[in-house]
């Protein structure tokens, strides 16, 4: 079906996400081949996938254009505007903007304590994070190197988008940075047990910044009023 280009908006989600780049090569090819897809748009004319191509278009006076309606809820929209530009080429940014979108949604015991981990396992052995990246088509090492860059050093994320650095140089630069920091760390309230194989921190867990990144396998937790505290009557 055609609509007026006028009465079409881009969604304001597509915005958080992507960005709008390299329209004048999009204006370019359009103006000799024309528009190949139709825009997918919502039911309230609102762009989910065809966002540069809007722009183009725009660019070129265009009063009417082809586009696919579809009807679509709010929680699904995520879902939706991610499956629909699985296909276009986008930078680490993007990559990232997309699965901090995802993982809210598909996080691990949702209605839990979903503060203490992006990457809990599921009973089949998946992660939070392997569930995302295969939404995204992307791998969950690289989108795991991707998410430590930007916890450590952000700004390595932008020097990535533009060929400065490698994902893997980025990686091993903030690795190393952070072993240098805890090493700076005063050792003070760590004892090393006679095995190598423990170590004994006395603190509080609520910041654990001594410990890597999913370098955890197991948390054995004992409470210490098990069975003492009644919450009701009943027996």
């Amino acid at each position: 079906m055609k609509i007026q280009v006028s009465k079409l908006k881009h969604h304001p989600l597509n915005q958080e996400v992507y960005f709008l780049s390299d329209i004048d090569d999009l204006v370019e090819s359009i103006s000799e081949v024309g528009l190949l897809q139709p825009l997918i748009i919502d039911q309230h004319h609102q762009v989910i996938s065809g966002n540069r191509r809007l722009c183009a278009i725009q660019q070129l006076s265009w009063k009417k254009v082809d586009v696919e309606k579809v009807k679509v809820s709010k929680k699904d929209i995520p879902n939706l505007l991610i499956h629909h530009n699985k296909q276009r080429i986008k930078t680490c940014r993007e990559i990232l903007n997309e699965y901090h979108l995802l993982e809210k949604h598909y996080r691990i015991g949702s209605g839990k304590r979903t503060d203490l981990s992006t990457s809990v396992r599921t009973n089949r052995g998946l992660t939070t994070r392997d569930i995302v990246s295969g939404k995204l088509g992307v791998s969950s090492s690289r989108l795991g190197q991707l998410l430590f860059i930007e916890k450590e050093d952000p700004s390595l994320i932008d020097l990535i988008d533009k060929g400065i650095l490698t994902t893997n140089q980025g990686y091993l630069q903030v690795s190393r940075n952070r072993k240098e920091r805890l090493s700076r760390q005063p050792s003070r309230g760590r004892r090393k047990k006679s095995s190598d194989n423990y170590l004994f921190y006395r603190k509080s867990s609520e910041k654990m910044t001594e410990v890597d990144d999913e370098t955890i396998q197991m948390v054995f937790t004992s409470p210490p009023y098990w069975n003492k505290r009644k919450y009701s009557d009943k027996k």
